[in-house]
């Protein structure tokens, strides 16, 4: 059976199993979850990353932790103005790096010059995005980068997005999917449940198995939701690319043809 979601304007329906949706304007292209998530993994992924007019940069800790802030502490070198924000680690993770500035500033040699603004310590991922959410608002900031890795990109997008909608501060998500090879093991949650199972080896292919297929979904059916529905995530998309950072990016490359 597959399990489908409607994505029909102005309904916020949650994924229900074998429901199928046939839209008046595609009536013989039905849109499954499994096409809806495959749509979104690849909006998220083809937003604009030129990071010149962005306001902060922030590192999303979790699974496979130092890769993420080297790759966010590149980006810092880069442009050393840019606020430098590192969400928190889980309490009972593994000890493998001091997240407070002092630690952030000493290992990972990040100027004096850059303001970093540390969490230090939370419990899961909405715990990360409130945190983010909130400290954009207080700043005032229109954008960020977020370095995440890449299978994770996406339930960290999302995620995020329904936590502007909570602190009611809209702003546009630069995202930066932290390179590192799919085959690399890494630990994985197997199942998604409300207490935290015992990571297993896995990789990258396995992590993205469990994000998409296991816990997008599972988030989207919790009341109320912890992340952004779909239908959220499309009218998102749509406002972001009509705000100047993006907007300026793409207009050249959506000139009509003939012109240069």
């Amino acid at each position: 059976m597959v399990t489908c979601v409607s994505v029909l304007p102005g309904n916020n329906e949650c994924p229900k199993e074998g429901e199928v949706i046939n839209t008046p304007k595609y009536p013989l292209n039905p849109r499954t979850v499994e096409g809806e998530l495959h749509a979104v993994v690849a909006a998220v992924l083809s937003i604009p990353r030129d990071l010149q007019d962005v306001d902060a940069i922030c590192i999303i800790p979790g699974f496979g932790g130092q890769a993420i802030v080297r790759h966010g502490v590149a980006f810092s070198r880069q442009f050393p103005q840019k606020p430098f924000l590192a969400a928190g680690y889980h309490e009972s993770g593994p000890a493998e790096m001091d997240l407070s500035e002092e630690g952030l500033r000493d290992f990972f040699k990040i100027g004096q010059g850059v303001k970093i603004i540390s969490q230090i310590v939370t419990n899961n991922t909405p715990g990360q995005m409130k945190w983010l959410a909130e400290t954009v608002r207080e700043n005032g900031w229109t954008s960020i980068a977020l370095c995440v890795p890449a299978f994770h990109i996406t339930r960290a997008f999302l995620t995020l997005l329904r936590w502007q909608k909570n602190v009611g501060h809209k702003f546009v998500i630069v995202p930066l999917p932290t390179p590192m090879p799919p085959h690399v093991p890494m630990p994985v949650t197997a199942v998604m449940t409300d207490e935290a199972d015992e990571p297993r080896l896995g990789d990258q292919r396995d992590g993205a198995n469990n994000e998409t297929s296991t816990r997008l979904l599972a988030y989207m059916q919790k009341n109320p939701p912890d992340i952004a529905t779909f239908d959220e995530f499309w009218k998102y998309i749509e406002w972001a690319y009509g705000q100047p950072i993006l907007k300026d990016q793409v207009d050249e490359f959506l000139m009509p043809m003939g012109h240069r």
